[in-house]
């Protein structure tokens, strides 16, 4: 899925998925925990849902690298193959 980060907290953010649904994430659901500190809200980026007692959650957040003709994740894994 992808989403666009919503808010950031020190310790805690939200992403706001693509389908409109909020879902809290920490540094330690990230692909990499210590990009946390970089991210930026309005930044998009690529998540797993992951259902809790507490509501919606993102796991293996990953920040997807956008450029001017770059190709999509669908795209890449395509070529690789």
């Amino acid at each position: 899925m992808y989403g666009t980060v919503d808010s950031l907290k020190t310790t805690f953010g939200f992403i706001r998925g693509d389908d409109g649904v909020s879902r809290f994430f920490i540094p330690s659901y990230m692909e990499d925990p210590l990009a946390f500190d970089e991210l930026r809200v309005g930044q998009r980026v690529r998540f797993e849902h992951a259902d809790h007692a507490k509501g919606p959650r993102a796991a293996a957040v990953a920040v997807v690298v956008e450029s001017a003709g770059a190709a999509s994740d669908a795209d890449a894994a395509a070529v690789d193959e």
